[in-house]
């Protein structure tokens, strides 16, 4: 049977971006469409849902040296499963081990003495409609890569 890999994931995601792309413009307009295609970009380059794959994979080592922050998330989350390849869990769950990794660097910096954000509360009222955009993008990279795996095993 044949398996999807790394490229053929992306070269879905190529496919559809302009037809996803599209609908986001026809629904909430230019502005937030490029936000959109943005996430999916994102979302299929550099947070697939693969990187519950060991480091070595190729969405792993698109992170360079940062990669090593993605050994102990392949680790605990088993390849192709819900909390990694589930609607919203998935996508949530790769954010959440971000937000992990980096909280040490994060700390230190505002320990530093430079602030990072004043009121992350605040941004987020103020750009909501944004950063829902970007998280729509990244979750339908993920459907459709989950997508691929489900209709060809």
């Amino acid at each position: 049977m044949p398996v999807v890999n790394h490229a053929g994931h992306e070269c879905e995601v190529l496919i559809l971006a302009p037809v996803l792309a599209l609908g986001a413009w026809a629904i909430v307009g230019a502005d937030l469409a490029w936000l959109f295609a943005c996430g999916l970009v994102f979302g299929t380059v550099w947070l697939s849902p693969d990187l519950d794959h060991h480091v070595g994979s190729a969405s792993a080592r698109r992170w360079w040296l940062l990669r090593c922050i993605w050994a102990p998330y392949a680790m605990m989350i088993p390849h192709r499963s819900v909390l990694s390849h589930g609607p919203v869990i998935g996508t949530a769950g790769r954010l959440l081990w971000l937000a992990i990794a980096f909280s040490p660097a994060i700390v230190a910096l505002m320990l530093g003495g430079i602030v990072i954000a004043r009121d992350v509360w605040g941004w987020y009222a103020a750009h909501e409609y944004e950063a829902w955009a970007v998280l729509a993008g990244l979750e339908a990279s993920a459907m459709v890569h989950a997508t691929a795996d489900w209709m060809i095993p």
